[in-house]
């Protein structure tokens, strides 16, 4: 990526970043043409090219782009929870906030007993987990950039 893009307004860059997003999720990657994302942003479709190389420069900044604040959404969910339940934890009026959140169904302390972890629990946080990576695999592995 040109870092003239970096350089441009923030303004600027949220429109082409807009544009992107859009016109890639209206359509697969293959039927995504730079120059409707490049009318979508108000620029020209040089310009564009000027900023990303390429299409899939473009895609994989988007795709870096939405990792990135998808990640940052999590984090501040998985804070609010805890916070959330350290509260429904500490005063009794707020009790019911236990049941809005994970932890009032499973305290991370439930997987050890004796000392020692409980594989049973384990095993099974281990098979959801690895289950929902194969499904989001083979779901991705279906989209049609290489």
């Amino acid at each position: 990526m040109n870092e003239r893009f970096f350089s441009l307004s923030k303004e600027k860059q949220q429109a082409i970043i807009n544009a992107g997003y859009r016109v890639f999720s209206q359509n697969s990657y293959k039927n995504s043409p730079m120059s409707e994302i490049a009318e979508a942003a108000g620029i020209s479709k040089s310009l564009l090219f000027h900023y990303f190389h390429n299409k899939k420069e473009l895609y994989m900044f988007l795709w870096d782009k939405c990792a990135d604040t998808t990640i940052c959404i999590g984090l501040g969910i998985a804070v609010m929870m805890y916070s959330l339940n350290l509260i429904a934890n500490i005063a009794d009026v707020a009790e019911f906030l236990k049941y809005i959140t994970p932890f009032g169904y499973c305290e991370g302390a439930d997987i050890v007993s004796n000392g020692s972890l409980d594989f049973t629990l384990v095993a099974i946080g281990a098979v959801i987990g690895i289950g929902g990576i194969i499904i989001a695999y083979l779901k991705y592995t279906k989209k049609d950039i290489q």
